[in-house]
Parts: C-alpha cells; structure tokens; sequence
C-alpha cells in the first residue's frame, strides 16, 4: 500500500544493497541500506525536481528529429541510385541523398538513397529530372494513393516529412550533430550536411565541436537519461527533444576552455570514424559496450582485450575522461571532480594480458579504487549534477525572462538583433506590440483540413510579407478551435509551402515561393 500527500516534500529513499544471513537468526538476515534525501517525486523516487525545467529560447530551432519519407519508393539502393542518374550531374546529386537511419550510424550504413525533391513543383521535375519523375510515378504515386492522409496523396512526389527547420537551420554548415533518439548507449556524432538523417536520429545544427563535446559529457548524459524517459522493447533510453535539449543549459566558460572542449570533441569524433575506416566491422555500438564494461571494472574476456586493442576502447575512455573533467571545469563544478574519478576511476592502463582467472588485475585496474562498486557514489554524483542543472535551467530562464538570452548559434537564431538598451534612470523602454492586421470583412475558418490548409496557404501568398499566428487569426471571424491554425502551419511548414524564423521570440512565417 502506498500513501500519499499533496505537496512538494522531502524525503528518504531506502534502497537495500547487500542482505547477509545470520548464522545465529536464518530468518532474520542483516540488511544494509542505501540512503538517499532529496525531493519526493511523483514516481516515488528521490532528487531533483525535473519537472519544473523550462525551454530555453538560447537553444531554440536547432534540435529536430530526421525526416520521413512515407512511402518505400523514396529509399533506394546504390544501383537504383545510379540508374536514375546518381553520378551524371551534381544538380542531381543534391536530390539523390545518402540517408542514415539510427542502425545506419550505430552500427553498419545499408548504403540507402533517399530520393528528395523537397521544395519542387511536380512540372520542374518533369522536365528537369525525367528518369525520377518516371520512377516515382510508378513505385511512389500509387503507393501514396492508398495513403489516408490527403497532403500525402497531393504531393505525392515529396517525402512526407521533409523537416524545413532542419534544412533552414543546416543549409549554412558542412556537418551536423546526430544522436539516436532511442539507445542502450547515448552517443553522438557529426554527418556531412548532404546526408539525409532518417527520423530515428534526433538532429543538432551545429557544426561546432564544443557543442559536441558538451553533449557527449556524463553531465549532459545524466541529464538526457534522468529527462528523456524509455522506450522500445528493451526499455532503452529516449532523446526527447523536448526534455533533453531544450531546457538544457549550456556552459558559457572562458575562449580558452571552450577551445580545449573543441578539440577534445574533435578528437572524439576522429577517433571513432578512424577505428571504423580501419576496421569496417566495428560498430560504435560495440565500442560503448566495452566502454561501459571497462567502467564497471568487470573481467575482461580475451574476446574483450583482442577487441581493445583492434577498437583503442582505452583511448576512446581516456579521451571521454578528458571531455568530462574540461566540461566540469566549464561549468565551474571543479569541487565535483573528485567525486567524479572516484565514480569512474583514473583507468588508463592499457590490458597486460596473459593473466590468468580473468581478474581486473590483467587490466592493470585497481578495484579499491571503486567503493562497492560505486553504484551509491554514482547515485550521488548524478543528483547533484541534476540538481544543479535544473537551477541552472532557472537561472537562464529568468535571465531571458529580463531580457538576455545566451543564443548558442547567435548569428543565425538572433541575426538582426540589437544589443539590449540599456534602460536610463527615469526613461522606461516601451515594449514592442504585436501588430494585428485585421481584413476589411473576416471570412468564417474552414472546418475541413485540406480547406484549413489551401486557406492559410492562399493568404500568405497572395497578402505576401510575414505573419504570426495571432495576425493569420485575426484574419478570420467566429471561435477557431485551439491549435488548428498552428497544426496547418507545422503542416505548410513540413512540405515547404511556407517558411518561418523567430524575431524577437516570436515565430513569423511566409511563403516560400
């Protein structure tokens, strides 16, 4: 039975880690607990209050899924690829797109194209690319035809969800961060900008390895497991965009430090492509596996030290605990890097091999240095981190409540922004207002979607200039049911019959041709 009472309190959760029998009492064995005091969550466990984390405008438009293609005729293979024309011009090329799926980039890539004609009128296709408009007539039309969803069936030749933010966010950069959104492990890495990323990988647009080597940290690792939730049949962590990115708070650490995170991204990065170009059979999957293994400080097999030394796994920990301790020092947590190594230990021997029993000790591993396994340091490691990211989260948000926002990629989230005006003593600064344009005479909103959306469509085009959601509807007379004039605008925006940026935190959106 369990009993609960309303409220934010604190508590004592009382895990038992070792139960040792009594040779004079067999019925009642000596019992060891683990404590941990920290706030009563609503799935009755202890620490930080995720809950009340908030999005930040700092990190906004640049974390998306990968896209859909709604229909198996978009995705073909190299020799299908070459047949409609892959190597002929470059024009081609860019609409004939490599596209990685999250077993792609974790394990072995199936060599699959997507064919990509986003933003593309059905006639352009005709006369520019025959060979395509000829196969997706007769493989994707019908198969689209028998697809409910009407925006579907209309553009048939366009995959279905083509991710104009991702585009619009990435058309500038040469390379971009992918994680899988459900894993065992939470790993990331960069793709060339041409590749397509299939909506198994959650996206980052960045071309910056300070980002990467911020999210690959334990700190943003803690953070992306303890927010993001589970899934799939084996209970794997999720990335949610949403819980992990958003509401994530960024270092800000000095030019000098950021440098050294970069480089140490870069290096991670590097290392793992390096192992993989020289050994095809290796998966990052694999590498992680015995990553982990060699942190738990678990026997190492000689399949497991053959490994090591074929996938570096001692290098790729070294340069993790590299990454680690440089991010801590970011953060200004220095006072947490003790608890840290004794966590995950100082292990850069490499295996010495040839021992026998298959001990820690053919590793060159000092297993006093891990506590009962550090499972209760560990839970102490990651509350505290947790606990100082959510009230860091409240720190930036309050900031940007006052005005000040730490845009992580400022030259495209925030290119026309002005400094913030400094308010003189006695001289207010007016806020801005939204301007409502109202029609001379409202029309009722239409109550059919594919009416909803051939509406909205129409007025941006033919008003032209940009639009919020308020101004699209004020265009209209009567009550709009919540959400439908921002569901066909996701819509548009998906197929890329309009396009949109954020000004001043508000959403403007326009039409794309």
């Amino acid at each position: 039975m369990t009993a609960g009472e309303l409220g934010v309190k604190t508590g004592i959760l009382s895990e038992v880690i070792k139960e040792i029998s009594d040779p004079q009492n067999n019925e009642h064995p000596r019992i060891y607990l683990s404590n941990t005091k920290g706030i009563i969550l609503p799935d009755l466990s202890i620490g930080a209050d995720l809950t009340k984390i908030k999005s930040l405008s700092s990190n906004s438009n640049l974390c998306s899924v990968g896209m859909k293609s709604i229909g198996k005729a978009f995705q073909i293979d190299h020799q299908q690829a070459v047949k409609l024309g892959l190597n002929v011009t470059d024009d081609i090329k860019k609409h004939i797109r490599p596209y990685l799926n999250g077993r792609d980039f974790a394990h072995k890539s199936r060599n699959i194209y997507l064919i990509d004609l986003f933003n593309i009128e059905i006639d352009v296709v005709q006369k520019r690319f025959p060979a395509i408009y000829q196969y997706l007539l007769n493989y994707a039309k019908p198969e689209r035809e028998q697809n409910r969803n009407k925006i579907f069936k209309k553009f048939w030749w366009i995959i279905g969800h083509p991710r104009q933010q991702f585009r619009k966010a990435t058309q500038n950069l040469s390379r971009y961060i992918v994680t899988l959104e459900t894993s065992k492990h939470r790993f990331w890495g960069f793709l060339p900008v041409n590749v397509a990323p299939d909506s198994t990988l959650v996206t980052f647009a960045f071309d910056d390895a300070f980002i990467l080597g911020v999210l690959s940290s334990q700190i943003h690792i803690f953070w992306a497991l303890a927010s993001g939730g589970r899934l799939g049949v084996g209970n794997d962590p999720r990335y949610n965009k949403t819980r992990c990115f958003d509401p994530f708070p960024f270092p800000d650490p000095s030019a000098e430090l950021k440098q050294e995170i970069r480089e140490l991204g870069e290096r991670l990065d590097s290392h793992r492509k390096q192992v993989q170009a020289a050994h095809p059979e290796v998966t990052i999957t694999a590498m992680y596996n015995r990553l982990e293994k060699m942190r738990r400080v678990e026997p190492f097999t000689d399949a497991d030290r053959e490994f090591n030394n074929k996938a570096l796994i001692s290098t790729l920990k070294q340069i993790h605990d590299d990454l680690d301790q440089a991010v801590f020092r970011a953060y200004g947590w220095e006072d947490l890097i003790p608890l840290w190594q004794k966590v995950y230990g100082d292990f850069v021997s490499l295996p010495k091999g040839g021992a026998e029993g298959g001990g820690m000790g053919d590793l060159g591993f000092d297993v006093s240095a891990q506590p009962n396994g550090g499972s209760d340091l560990k839970e102490q490691l990651e509350q505290t981190i947790l606990q100082r990211l959510v009230d860091l989260n409240a720190e930036r948000a309050e900031e940007e409540r006052n005005g000040f926002v730490r845009w992580l990629r400022p030259e495209y989230q925030a290119p026309d922004q002005v400094i913030t005006q400094k308010v003189i003593e006695g001289i207010g600064v007016e806020e801005e207002t939204e301007e409502v344009i109202a029609p001379p005479e409202q029309q009722k909103f239409p109550t059919k979607l594919k009416d909803q959306l051939a509406t909205i469509r129409d007025l941006l085009r033919t008003q032209g200039g940009e639009w919020t959601e308020t101004q699209i509807i004020a265009q209209f007379k009567g009550k709009i049911k919540t959400g439908a004039v921002q569901n066909c605008l996701e819509i548009l925006e998906d197929l890329g019959i309009i396009l949109s940026h954020s000004e001043a935190q508000t959403k403007r959106y326009y039409a794309s041709i």
